[in-house]
């Protein structure tokens, strides 16, 4: 899945926003990056998007129901969740979407819609394809998570990412997939990570520690790691063992030396976890190996800059960009050294009114143009500047209206 847009209302401290995730020539942008104070609900539009994508009765699982209207409305005022999803080109001919009786030659539109009061236990909502009509089933996401349909992938990382000890996952454990990679975005729940290499077959394991050697170690995403070692189903007899199961080799002043996964630090185990159980859930839903490259969906991740050293931080987007560009990431940081592998479209700033409402805005300029010091000041108000809220916006225009584009470089024909 794409994200195209969203809506907020009652949402927390959000009271009225729209957010376009759009370039503007209508493509998906593939990156967007939301920088504020502690406070202003960053973490919240994360879990709002996974709720919409994952429909009213996973989010309901999900999420603390209660918690999400804004608590300075009456009890009767709806809290509302608006969105609107895409899906990349690359699966679409193998991809299946419920209740559409033809499928067109670029992928459909779906908006989904979640509400909640502040005395409700649970979610309530639908979503429905847009300008496409005679639909057998009325609530597509709602059927896509129940019949656990590959190609609608969408997974949420929250700010606890630790790596599991070896054999600590057993195959069991992924009796709910869908639930389990949006988890640890609502603090339900740790990771999985490296621990996709015990709980796969012995052949899709080796292809796992394959693909993640790939990412990890081909696209430099682990300074100074040079090596990893995932032994799965292997024969653990003492402790020794059991640590030395996950290894990763480190060249230190020109010696290689092996530490188990749970030594490192933690900024390594933060960047190792997520990336790890990102690949594996692909893999798990795909049921095959897929390259980086190939790898399609929405990925949320809070506080990106986590443990993270300002060097290891200046470097990781475009890594990433690079490594997964067909990927579409939706992060928060609290970070300026991340900013500089932004564009100036893919960041937004969050602050408060003089009513306590929070509201989006673009950033003010183009990060890589701009110093540490001017990075400070544009993005996180170092000089104290007063804050001025915009005038409300109207709503990104309807889909329905514009031409579609493709949510990847490559052109795409018109829908026949």
């Amino acid at each position: 899945m794409y994200l195209r847009s969203l809506t907020l209302q009652n949402l927390k401290l959000l009271r009225d926003v729209a957010i376009s995730f759009t370039r503007p020539d209508g493509e998906v942008r593939p990156w967007t990056v939301f920088v504020g104070e502690n406070g202003v609900c960053k973490t919240a539009i994360l879990q709002a998007i996974g709720l919409a994508a994952s429909g009213c009765s996973l989010g309901s699982e999900l999420a603390d129901v209660t918690s999400l209207p804004d608590r300075r409305q009456p009890p009767t005022e709806l809290m509302l969740i608006g969105a609107e999803f895409t899906f990349g080109q690359e699966g679409h001919k193998a991809r299946q979407y419920p209740g559409l009786e033809k499928k067109h030659s670029l992928p459909p539109y779906v908006r989904s819609s979640i509400a909640a009061k502040s005395t409700w236990r649970e979610l309530v909502g639908s979503s429905r394809y847009v300008g496409v009509e005679h639909t057998q089933v009325f609530d597509p996401i709602r059927e896509a998570r129940r019949t656990q349909l590959p190609g609608w992938f969408v997974a949420g990382y929250g700010t606890v990412r630790t790596l599991p000890r070896p054999h600590s996952f057993h195959a069991d454990g992924l009796s709910d997939p869908l639930r389990q990679r949006m988890a640890n975005l609502f603090d339900q729940g740790g990771l999985i990570a490296t621990g996709f290499a015990d709980v796969f077959e012995p052949a899709q394991a080796k292809a796992y520690v394959k693909l993640l050697k790939q990412v990890l170690l081909q696209g430099n995403l682990l300074p100074g790691v040079v090596d990893l070692e995932l032994q799965s189903h292997g024969i653990v007899r003492t402790r020794q063992d059991l640590l030395e199961a996950h290894r990763f080799e480190f060249n230190l002043g020109g010696q290689r030396v092996k530490l188990p996964a749970t030594w490192l630090s933690r900024g390594y185990q933060g960047a190792i976890a997520w990336l790890a159980d990102l690949i594996g859930h692909i893999l798990l839903e795909a049921g095959k190996p897929v390259p980086p490259e190939r790898m399609e969906g929405l990925v949320l991740v809070d506080e990106l800059d986590l443990h993270l050293h300002p060097h290891w931080q200046t470097t990781l987007i475009t890594t990433l960009k690079q490594v997964f560009p067909k990927l579409q990431f939706v992060a928060t940081t609290h970070s300026a050294m991340l900013l500089p592998g932004l564009e100036q479209e893919e960041v937004f700033v969050l602050r408060q009114d003089d009513e306590g409402n929070v509201y989006v805005s673009p950033a003010p300029s183009t990060p890589s143009f701009l110093t540490g010091s001017e990075l400070l000041d544009a993005f996180f108000d170092r000089k104290g500047k007063p804050l001025k809220a915009p005038s409300r916006k109207p709503p990104p225009p309807s889909p329905e209206k514009k031409p579609r584009a493709a949510s990847r470089p490559a052109a795409r024909s018109k829908r026949k």
